[in-house]
């Protein structure tokens, strides 16, 4: 059986995975959007609050919207 702190560390390695791979999803719909002359884009899922927190501190406005059981994120810029 693992430790505690091992399962710790395997739990953070595992949701900063999961932040670069929704920052980078999100980064791909974001320069297509750019291509398209857009200025934001909608996800239709949540997105964990770090991937919503790096967001934010590039300058994108986050706004999360919650109607019945479905989430809506839209970033803008």
């Amino acid at each position: 059986m693992i430790t505690a702190e091992e399962a710790r560390k395997r739990a953070k390695t595992k949701y900063e995975q999961e932040v670069r791979s929704e920052l980078d999803e999100i980064d791909r719909q974001i320069l297509a959007a750019v291509d398209k002359c857009d200025t934001s884009i909608f996800i239709y899922h949540s997105i964990h609050a770090e991937t919503a927190n790096r967001l934010r501190d590039l300058g994108y406005i986050v706004e999360q919207d919650n109607f019945r059981n479905e989430v809506n994120i839209t970033i803008r810029w």
